[in-house]
């Protein structure tokens, strides 16, 4: 029987406990990534954020802009209760794994498709030999 790649016949629903759906998010496709956990946290904080604002924002890099704002990172940086010097370490390191783009923008790849309190996340895995 031939399987359609694009409908899945099995899911996993993975129940949010955490408070942050994104830090979830983040959380299951850490062996992809390599985020450790203090920057997941700020890592699904930012995505929250770029979530909250792209209801309201149409310009992908005003977006990107009031994201990576100075004020953004300070409510990130007060709601973790990180040192300054500590934030920028992390910062350095989102930037080093890809998180933040050299042009400093969220890299798109890390942002879900997010609808009704749901990400769903496909998997395709494909055997090359």
């Amino acid at each position: 029987m031939n399987q359609s790649i694009n409908k899945p016949t099995n899911a996993i629903v993975i129940s949010n406990k955490e408070g942050s759906i994104f830090k979830s998010w983040l959380k299951v496709l850490s062996p992809i990534h390599k985020l450790n956990a203090r920057e997941i946290d700020v890592a699904a904080l930012f995505i929250d954020s770029y979530i909250k604002n792209k209801e309201s924002i149409i310009n992908e890099d005003l977006l990107n802009e009031v994201t990576l704002s100075k004020e953004t990172k300070r409510k990130i940086r007060n709601a973790l209760n990180l040192t300054h010097t500590y934030f920028q370490v992390i910062i350095k390191e989102l930037k080093n794994k890809g998180f933040i783009t050299k042009d400093n923008k969220i890299n798109i790849s890390y942002i879900p498709s997010f609808s009704n309190n749901t990400i769903v996340l496909s998997y395709i895995i494909k055997n090359e030999t």
